[in-house]
C-alpha cells in the first residue's frame, strides 16, 4: 500500500471539448482529501481466488467471475477438478484458456506474449462483492481498514496534484500502458505492474488502461439508507485514450458485472494515539 498524505489537487477537466466527448467529466476545480492508503496495483485473480477459497463451499460459485457474451468479451473461472482453478477468456474472435500453473499465450504479440493470468487484474466482479472482499480483508486482519476508494482518492493518486490527463503527463504512447492501441489485433489483459512507464506520480501502476476500476462516487444521499453511487475510472485494455483519460467517469450500479472492470483498494491509515 502507498501512503498519500492529506492535501489538495486539481479534480476534473479544464478542456470544454474534452468534457463534451467524455462521459461524466466535471469542470476543473480544486479538491482535497484526507490521508489514506491506496494499493499500488489492482486486485488480481490470484488475490480474489484466495478469498473465494476461504469462503464456505456453498458460497464460492456465486463469487466466481462468470460473464459470457458481453460486448467487452467473456471471462469465466471455474474449478479444474484437481483442487485449483481454470480460466477462459473470449476477446473478440479469440479464445484463451489456461489452468492454474499454465500461462495465457497471446500468439502474434511482439511483447507481453506470455502472461501469468493469476496476476491479471480480476475482472467481472460487481462493486458489492468487491466491498465484501475489502471487509473480509479488514476483519481477518489482512488489511486493516480496507475499502473501495472514493473517486477523489482515486483521481488524486492517479494524476498527482496537477491537471494531467494521463499518469505520466499530457500524452501516453501505446507501449506505455495496455489500451486498445497497445496490442493491435491481440488485445487482452496483462499482468499488473507490467507497464511501469505509465506509473502515476504517487507510484500506482495501471491507473490508465488495464481495467476500469470501481470507485465510490460523490453523489449526495437523500436518505441515510440510500445505496452509494459507483463510478468506474481509468479505461481498460479494450478502450481508447479518451475512455482512459483520468478525468473520465462512467456510472454503473453496484450489482453490474463487466469483463473490462476490476478494482483496487484503499484503506484508512491508523490514527495516532
Amino acid at each position: 500500500m502507498i501512503y498519500v498524505p492529506a492535501g489538495d489537487f486539481l479534480f476534473g477537466n479544464a478542456d470544454d471539448e474534452d468534457r463534451v466527448n467524455l462521459f461524466m467529466t466535471t469542470p476543473l476545480f480544486r479538491r482535497s482529501t484526507g490521508a489514506y492508503l491506496i494499493a499500488r496495483t489492482e486486485v488480481t485473480f490470484g488475490d480474489w481466488l484466495a478469498y473465494v477459497e476461504a469462503q464456505p463451499a456453498g458460497a464460492r460459485a456465486a463469487l466466481l467471475p462468470q460473464i459470457v457474451g458481453q460486448m467487452t468479451g467473456s471471462v469465466a473461472v471455474y474449478p479444474d477438478g484437481k483442487g485449483h482453478w481454470r480460466i477462459e477468456l473470449v476477446i473478440g474472435d479469440r479464445h484463451y484458456a489456461a489452468g492454474w500453473n499454465e500461462p495465457i499465450r497471446y500468439e502474434g504479440r511482439t511483447t507481453h506474449a506470455e502472461q501469468d493470468w493469476r496476476r491479471f487484474p480480476v475482472l467481472g466482479i460487481p462493486a458489492g462483492a468487491a466491498t465484501a472482499y475489502a471487509a473480509w480483508l479488514d476483519t481477518t486482519g489482512r488489511l486493516a481498514g480496507a475499502r473501495l476508494c472514493n473517486e477523489r482518492e482515486w483521481e488524486r493518486a492517479a494524476r498527482g496534484a496537477d491537471d494531467r490527463p494521463y499518469p505520466g503527463g499530457r500524452r501516453i504512447a501505446p507501449d506505455e500502458a495496455n489500451f486498445d492501441q497497445s496490442h493491435l489485433g491481440h488485445a487482452g489483459p496483462d499482468e499488473v505492474g507490467a507497464h511501469p512507464a505509465s506509473r502515476s506520480p504517487f507510484g500506482l501502476d495501471d491507473t490508465f488502461g488495464s481495467s476500469f476500476e470501481w470507485t465510490i462516487g460523490e453523489v449526495l444521499k437523500k436518505q441515510p439508507t440510500d445505496s452509494p453511487s459507483y463510478l468506474v475510472r481509468g479505461g481498460s485494455y479494450q478502450h481508447d485514450r479518451k475512455s482512459g483519460n483520468l478525468t473520465n467517469r462512467a456510472s454503473m450500479t453496484g450489482k453490474e458485472r463487466d469483463a473490462s472492470v476490476g478494482f483496487r483498494l484503499c484503506a484508512t491509515p491508523p490514527l495516532p494515539r
